[in-house]
């Protein structure tokens, strides 16, 4: 699970923007969080502001780690039209920071940091693993010179040479396979980016996957439901296309130009059935703009199903979104849930002890958050 994510200087990002999914949970509060240690997590967060690019960024700042992490060489000129394939830091004079920790279960946290200069050379790169009886370095990197925890890393100290200045040290173990059953935190690093972060700044998810989840009829009935309640068009012609995927076997190029007909609307509903379907496979799903284009109903059921610990079971939900009224109005979501970002800082609403549930959002509205 994702208990923190930092970045400072990516793109619009100019200082340090952090989100926690610590709960702030009061003695004697029930509520629906994941224990951990003394501690408790929350399963959702939510991003809110009227800067449309900062939250953008936000998101683009985890992409940019996560391709940092699982792939070399990255694209090096950035294009905003398509920040997942091409995202890079910012193009100026200072340097790059980017922060996670991550638990897999409440014995240890793993902490991981690298830091990216002007020249998108690698500056640091830390790996920490934190347990009860104290912080364990697992590795130092300055620039070309690494400090090893070598009693764990004897596989990796006489290749660590061969590193290029703009490669991560985790990459560089996923792509030489040097990866021992003793290099439990890398690999954890690795699992976690690679498989457990899925992340969709734009809402969209492949073809692929919806198609997959379109053979249920159980998936089928739902999202019929849903287009009856918002579109009738849509719904008979959701009708008409199952009909004729009972008929004929659809290939995914045919299922392509059916939804591209209503690409805008339909893509985007059809994408909520597999962010409820993926909240019982312990990911850390991030979603941009959640709420565009769909009815409330279907917001404010995403939301408790990623919330519910009898609809969850570790699964993270960070979404972005424009429709602050919907999320913000929810009795089940909590102020430590809820963050406002702009263009030079990003707060947790918990901070204003002065907000309730009642009178978060017209403080919103007001400005006064």
């Amino acid at each position: 699970m994702l208990i923190n994510f930092t970045v400072k200087n990516h793109l619009s990002l100019r200082n340090e923007y952090f989100l926690s999914t610590f709960a702030d949970i009061f003695d004697g509060e029930s509520r629906d969080t994941v224990p951990w240690r003394d501690f408790r997590l929350v399963r959702s967060s939510y991003i809110f502001g009227n800067y449309e690019d900062t939250k953008h960024d936000f998101l683009d700042a985890l992409c940019y780690m996560k391709r940092m992490v699982i792939q070399y060489p990255i694209v090096e000129k950035y294009n905003p039209r398509n920040p997942v394939l091409n995202a890079t830091p910012s193009d100026n004079t200072k340097d790059s920071e980017y922060s996670i920790s991550i638990t897999k279960n409440p014995t240890y946290v793993i902490e991981y940091r690298f830091i990216v200069d002007p020249e998108l050379n690698i500056k640091n790169e830390q790996l920490w693993l934190i347990t009860p009886k104290g912080v364990v370095t697992i590795y130092d990197r300055h620039y070309d010179k690494i400090t090893f925890n070598k009693r764990m890393f004897p596989e990796i100290v006489e290749k660590s040479k061969d590193i290029k200045p703009d490669q991560l040290l985790t990459n560089f173990c996923l792509s030489k396979k040097i990866l021992m059953p003793n290099h439990s935190c890398i690999r954890d690093i690795l699992t976690f980016f690679s498989e457990s972060l899925e992340i969709y700044p734009d809402y969209n998810i492949p073809a692929e996957r919806l198609m997959r989840f379109l053979k249920n009829p159980e998936v089928r009935r739902w999202v019929k439901t849903s287009l009856e309640n918002t579109n009738s068009d849509l719904s008979a012609k959701f009708d008409t296309y199952c009909m004729s995927w009972e008929a004929y076997d659809v290939g995914i190029e045919d299922y392509k130009r059916w939804y591209q007909k209503d690409i805008d609307y339909t893509l985007r509903l059809l994408s909520l059935v597999s962010y409820i379907e993926m909240s019982n496979s312990d990911h850390v799903l991030v979603i941009g703009n959640l709420g565009d284009n769909i009815d409330d109903r279907s917001t404010k059921e995403v939301a408790q199903v990623f919330t519910s610990y009898m609809l969850n079971s570790n699964s993270q939900l960070i979404a972005t979104s424009r429709h602050a009224g919907c999320i913000m109005n929810l009795n089940f979501i909590y102020n430590d849930q809820l963050y406002s970002i702009d263009d030079y800082r990003m707060v947790c609403l918990c901070e204003y002890k002065s907000l309730t549930k009642s009178n978060r959002y017209s403080a919103y509205l007001n400005g006064r958050i």
